[in-house]
């Protein structure tokens, strides 16, 4: 595998060059939000990071820096939370967009380690294709499906259908890219009482939960972590290869 041609470290004729050969970039979003007293507040930015990473790795995207913001409702009251407003979210994703567009750029991959970003950047990827047509955005968001694939490996039940927190899942991911900053010994199980509604209408989920934990962190290992990155990162590659190839060839 070649080595990954971050932009960011790249001199401005490096990058001129690089779009040339490579006119698809891959941009990694994510959140500075309260993950359980055992994982940072950056987690979300070191899994949708290390991610595109090791997709840039084996595809030859360029890799571009990680968002480090972004939408944040559910735990904004837990201390540490620092949010965007979706309308902020959409319109730096527009703006981010056509600076790349005017750079060279043919296609653009996103890929959101916050599922809170969801929301606003699927919005802004309709008005991009709207305003910009010469340029394809992409949305990269294929977690359930790799769940999925490995869901074997799981020991503990999912405290919501949809969403996870600081569990099982997203613990054993942090412990696969970054275990030194994974505290195994702070880790709790917290599966919360959801009052009737709460799919339904908004609810901050410091009124479910005081620990800011969606199931079993407990139960999180480094192995799980791998499985679930891989399959993760297999199915980005599939998609990233397959648009490289209609998009860019």
């Amino acid at each position: 595998m070649a080595p990954v041609v971050e932009w960011s470290r790249l001199t401005w004729p490096e990058a001129e060059d690089a779009v040339r050969k490579m006119p698809a970039c891959l941009v990694p979003f994510g959140a500075i939000e309260a993950h359980g007293p055992h994982m940072p507040l950056q987690t979300d930015n070191l899994l949708a990071g290390e991610v595109c990473r090791r997709v840039c790795e084996q595809t030859g995207a360029i890799l571009m820096p990680t968002v480090p913001y972004g939408q944040v409702w559910s735990l904004y009251r837990f201390p540490g939370t620092l949010s965007m407003s979706v309308d902020t979210l959409i319109a730096f994703t527009q703006d981010l967009v056509r600076s790349l567009r005017d750079h060279g750029f043919r296609l653009v991959l996103i890929h959101s380690g916050h599922v809170g970003n969801l929301v606003g950047l699927r919005e802004a990827i309709r008005r991009c294709h709207d305003e910009m047509p010469d340029v394809k955005v992409v949305l990269l968001d294929r977690l359930a499906a790799a769940l999925s694939e490995v869901k074997h490996v799981l020991t503990t039940p999912r405290s919501h259908p949809y969403y996870l927190h600081a569990c099982e899942i997203e613990t054993s991911m942090t412990l696969e890219v970054a275990p030194e900053q994974v505290h195994m010994e702070r880790a709790v199980r917290d599966f919360p009482e959801y009052p009737y509604d709460f799919d339904a209408t908004p609810t901050r989920w410091d009124v479910v939960t005081k620990t800011g934990v969606l199931g079993d962190a407990t139960a999180a290992t480094p192995a799980k972590g791998k499985a679930i990155v891989d399959a993760l990162v297999a199915q980005f590659v599939s998609i990233v290869e397959r648009e490289v190839r209609e998009t860019c060839s």
